[in-house]
Parts: structure tokens; C-alpha cells; sequence
């Protein structure tokens, strides 16, 4: 009895575009998930809010509303990778409009961080420092 080992005519290569472009649509898969996590933490661990009455977006006031305004960029910005890989991804055509779309989703909620930030900083400048 012989053994015979075979081996493929095309080896696997790692191909660095295709690599960037998994890794970006890997930031889509996680974006949600973060978001949700970092949310329930602050909101279990934040003296007075209740997940019953109070959006999450209430965690962007006061001390450690850092934690949700830092929270709100980086969901969004996992968003637009993932915008950036599905446009890497997808071949022109009707596929491309899920690309524009999460580009426009990712845009929207850079644009809340940002009204976040400007909230936060609003609140906690005195007249003086204006």
C-alpha cells in the first residue's frame, strides 16, 4: 500500500488588498456589538439612570460623559471602515448602493459625536472660558 499526497496547483496567498478589505468589514461586524457593550456598562454602572426611563445617550452628560461621546466616535468610525471595505468589496453596480449607504450611516453618527462633543463642551465652560 503507497501513499500519495497530492498538493494543490494554486497555493493559497495572502493577497495584502484582500486582507485590508476583510479587516475593514471586520470593523462592521464589531461596530454594533462595542456599542451596545460600552452603553450597558455605563448604564449599569451610573448612579441614577435607568435603562427603563433614560435614552443612552443621557450617559453623554455630566463627569463621565467622555465615556459615550469617545463611544459614539469610534462606533462611527468602525462604520465608515466598514463603508470604505463594502466599496472595496462590492463591484459597481446596484451592489454598490449598500457602500453609500453605510458611508452616509457612518457619517451621521461622526455627526452625533460631534453634537455630543459640543454639548459636552457647552455644559462645562464657564462664561469666563467663552
Amino acid at each position: 500500500m503507497t501513499r500519495q499526497m497530492t498538493r494543490t496547483a494554486n497555493p493559497v496567498t495572502c493577497d495584502p488588498r484582500t486582507s485590508v478589505t476583510k479587516s475593514l468589514l471586520g470593523y462592521g461586524v464589531i461596530a454594533g456589538p462595542v456599542y451596545i457593550v460600552v452603553s450597558l456598562a455605563q448604564a449599569l454602572t451610573r448612579d441614577g439612570f435607568d435603562l427603563a426611563r433614560h435614552q443612552w445617550s443621557m450617559l453623554a452628560n455630566g463627569e463621565l460623559g467622555w465615556i459615550q461621546i469617545t463611544n459614539f466616535f469610534v462606533a462611527g468610525l468602525m462604520t465608515l471602515a466598514c463603508a470604505v471595505g463594502l466599496h472595496r468589496a462590492l463591484p459597481p453596480g446596484r451592489g454598490a448602493i449598500w457602500a453609500n449607504l453605510s458611508f452616509i450611516t457612518g457619517i451621521v453618527i461622526i455627526w452625533t459625536w460631534l453634537s455630543a462633543l459640543s454639548l459636552h463642551l457647552c455644559r462645562h465652560t464657564t462664561p469666563e472660558q467663552a
